[in-house]
C-alpha cells in the first residue's frame, strides 16, 4: 500500500496508513512474545530508535518518505524500546503537536508497533556502553536500544543516527545494519 502524501507539518496520513497496514497483519502479540523469548533466529523483529518514528510522524522531515516506506516494507514486528517512547514524546511535543503523540499512542495500542520493556540487564548493559563510548557522548536511549538489540540477537536497527549506531560495536555482531538504508 502506498503512503498518502502529507500536505503539512505533522500530517499523519501516510504514517497512519503505514501503521494501519502493520496492525492488520501478522500473528497475535502473545504468540510473538513467546517467539521473541525463544531467540529463534527465524523469529526476528526490527528494533526502532527515536529518529525514524519522529520522521514518520513529521511530513516535513527529510527522512519522512524513507521511514514510511521502511515501515510498510518490513514484515517483522517493529519493537520500540520503552526509553525511546520518552524521547519521542519529548520531541513530538516540542516540534509537532500533542495530538500527533496521542494518535501515535493509539497506533501502538492497535498493534502497529510493540513496546519493549527495559530489563535490569538492559539497564546495566546500557550503562556499560555509555561508559565504554564516553567520548561519543552516547546517551542512555541509544545505549538501551543497542542493549536490547543484543538481548534479542537483532542485527538490524531502525535509526537515523549514523554517528552513534555506526560506531558502537555490539556484543552479538560486528556491526548493526542501519535502516532505512542511506540514500
Amino acid at each position: 500500500m502506498k503512503p498518502m502524501p502529507c500536505e503539512h507539518r505533522g500530517s499523519r496520513a501516510s504514517a497512519s496508513d503505514a501503521a494501519e497496514a502493520r496492525a492488520s497483519r501478522g500473528v497475535p502479540w502473545t504468540t510473538r512474545t513467546r517467539r521473541l523469548g525463544l531467540h529463534d533466529p527465524a523469529d526476528v523483529a526490527l528494533v526502532c530508535d527515536t529518529g525514524p518514528l519522529l520522521a514518520l510522524l513529521d511530513a516535513d522531515d527529510p527522512h519522512h518518505e524513507a521511514c514510511v516506506a521502511m515501515v510498510e516494507e518490513v514484515a517483522e514486528d517493529i519493537l520500540i524500546p520503552a526509553p525511546v517512547l520518552v524521547e519521542l514524546d519529548y520531541w513530538v511535543r516540542k516540534a509537532l503537536d500533542v495530538a500527533i503523540w496521542q494518535m501515535f499512542v493509539e497506533d501502538v495500542v492497535r498493534g502497529a508497533y510493540r513496546v519493549l520493556a527495559t530489563t535490569s540487564a538492559d539497564l546495566l548493559r546500557a550503562a556499560h556502553l555509555e561508559d565504554q563510548y564516553a567520548s561519543l557522548r552516547l546517551g542512555f536511549v541509544d545505549a538501551a536500544v543497542i542493549a536490547q538489540c543484543e538481548r534479542l540477537g537483532e542485527t538490524r536497527v531502525a535509526t537515523l543516527d549514523r554517528r552513534h549506531f555506526g560506531v558502537v560495536r555490539p556484543a552479538h555482531c560486528e556491526t548493526l545494519t542501519l535502516l532505512p538504508s542511506a540514500r
